[in-house]
């Protein structure tokens, strides 16, 4: 799908239409919609972008974010965001609609990539290549720390 960018459809699939208004990188690796409505689209190589337009526009969303290689991305019902990088970058959160991204990888020990992930208002589990799935929870402030789950 290199080079495949996006594609909406408004009739439950039957027909879609290319999306990809200022998306500089089309090989969109991931979606994710945050409970405000917008979309995010993770890129081989381009980082995140952003469009609160259903996709007609795209913002590049990479403040913070030091790895381009996004192969997941998630949003829990709290409008936590998640990333998951390749090549051992880990896992990186945005607390205000992908504006700023900040790494959350203290026992996270994977130097793979992060190729799923899923969030709830109080975890968030990724799932790396080859080395197993890994939790973390929210103690008391916005701290997570990652580590094996079992």
């Amino acid at each position: 799908m290199e080079g495949a960018a996006s594609n909406r459809s408004t009739d439950n699939g039957d027909s879609w239409t290319l999306i990809d208004g200022g998306l500089t990188n089309t090989y969109v690796a991931a979606l994710t919609v945050s409970p405000s409505g917008a979309v995010f689209a993770g890129t081989w190589g381009g980082g995140v972008f952003r469009s609160s337009d259903n996709g007609d526009h795209w913002d590049p969303v990479n403040t913070g974010l030091t790895e381009p290689f996004v192969p997941s991305l998630t949003a829990n019902a709290s409008g936590d965001l998640f990333a998951g990088t390749d090549f051992g970058s880990g896992v990186f959160r945005s607390t205000d609609n992908g504006d700023h991204w900040t790494p959350i990888n203290d026992g996270l020990m994977s130097s793979n990539g992060i190729n799923a992930l899923i969030a709830t208002p109080n975890q968030v589990f990724a799932g790396t290549y080859g080395e197993g799935v890994f939790m973390g929870a929210r103690v008391g402030s916005l701290r997570d720390s990652l580590e094996i789950y079992s």
